[in-house]
């Protein structure tokens, strides 16, 4: 079995947050090769009424994007990992910060394995 380990969002990775919400979006990857993608998110600290959530997201042709499951609410110091079998050709993650004028710092990485 082959794998590979992709940094997602760099260590540590600092996004602020408005009132309706801002999206922060991984570049897309090429997941073709691969039979299992696995990323982990780890929020190391954000400020007490934010809320940060993480999703991967897949498309077939990096127009249409859709979730795969849902959103997870991430909690500070609680590693998340979310899993995909048998993904679409590209895959992205989306992290998303709520609070007007807040902050959450985070990290991801992606391991990509071939069974």
């Amino acid at each position: 079995m082959s794998s590979e380990t992709h940094v997602l969002f760099p260590k540590y990775t600092s996004a602020v947050g408005t009132a309706g919400g801002k999206s922060y979006y991984t570049p897309a990857w090429d997941v073709s090769r691969w039979k299992t993608v696995s990323a982990t998110v780890l929020l190391e600290a954000a400020f007490s009424t934010t809320t940060v959530n993480a999703q991967l997201e897949e498309s077939a042709d990096q127009e249409t994007w859709s979730g795969i499951g849902v959103s997870t609410s991430l909690t500070a110091g609680n590693p998340v990992t979310l899993t995909k079998t048998d993904p679409l050709r590209y895959l992205r993650l989306k992290v998303s910060i709520t609070g007007a004028d807040k902050m959450a710092t985070f990290w991801a990485f992606a391991v990509l394995r071939s069974e």
